[in-house]
């Protein structure tokens, strides 16, 4: 919410963890076995070559980790492997024995490299 001035508080609400996860490139045997209509689901129609698939928990260390809320713009991202990419799209699942809130699927689309 805007003050008077038009001006976004300045309050600092990014958070900055590691988080143990798993993040595979989509070409990947992981992205390889997933259902034919996931990829898209997921990605869109059209799916980049840098692009990722990340499996987060749904809390990690007492966090809670919430995708859906995240920007598209890339002001949220993640760091990999000296890569920053943006989550496009998220997918709560839950456990098998009926936890609605087990793991997050994310695509992950490349921002930038870090590395240079």
């Amino acid at each position: 919410m805007c003050g008077p001035d038009g001006m976004l508080p300045d309050v600092d609400n990014t958070i900055h963890m590691n988080v143990r996860a798993f993040v595979q490139p989509v070409t990947s045997a992981r992205g390889a076995k997933l259902p034919v209509e996931f990829l898209p689901q997921l990605f869109g129609v059209d799916i980049e070559a840098d692009d990722h698939i990340g499996l987060f928990p749904h809390e990690w260390n007492g966090i809670r980790l919430e995708f859906w809320d995240w920007g598209r713009s890339a002001e949220d991202f993640i760091e990999y492997d000296g890569r920053r990419f943006t989550v496009v799209n998220a997918n709560l699942i839950p456990d098998p024995s009926g936890d609605p809130r087990h793991h997050w699927e994310c695509g992950l689309r490349l921002i930038t490299n870090l590395d240079g």
